[in-house]
């Protein structure tokens, strides 16, 4: 469900097969499919929107082993019908930039980030990560980006 232009289906299935929602033999095979899949439950909150800048705090269970999670940034925008590729990222147009900073252990605060080139279904969501997706027709470097810091209960 990606690509450089801009693709709406009528019905998603799991966050990710995506077709005409007409389709009653495709949507009877998908929802078989995401059935077989095991699932685990999220929690979102703190939800808030600063002019085009969306943040959202995503919680697993606490006694779920960091190994079982196996959301990726791809499949999360799937599941919010957000539009992605090289050129657009929902309704914005311009070269797509992707950067990632991790917070390292016992500390707070991301200031450091690395350009990320792979499709967005690669980016496993870990905890205490920054992402930063930015659209522009020049290319930035990642120092211009300001630091994200954490609010953790170490």
């Amino acid at each position: 469900m990606q690509g450089d232009g801009v693709y709406t289906p009528e019905l998603v299935v799991d966050g990710q097969f995506g077709f005409v929602g007409s389709d009653g033999r495709k949507a009877s095979s998908a929802i078989q499919e995401a059935m077989r899949e095991p699932k685990i439950p999220i929690a979102m909150s703190n939800v808030t929107r600063d002019g085009n800048q969306v943040t959202v705090h995503i919680e697993v269970p606490r006694n779920l082993p960091y190994s079982a999670i196996k959301y990726n940034l791809g499949q999360m925008l799937s599941i919010w019908g957000v539009s992605h590729g090289k050129h657009n990222f929902g309704p914005f147009k311009g070269n797509v930039q992707i950067f990632i900073g991790t917070v390292p252990l016992k500390q707070v605060t991301v200031s450091s980030y690395a350009a990320y080139t792979k499709p967005l279904e690669k980016i496993q969501l870990q905890s205490h990560m920054a992402i930063w997706i930015v659209i522009q027709k020049k290319a930035m470097a990642p120092t211009s980006l300001p630091p994200v810091t954490f609010y953790t209960e170490y």
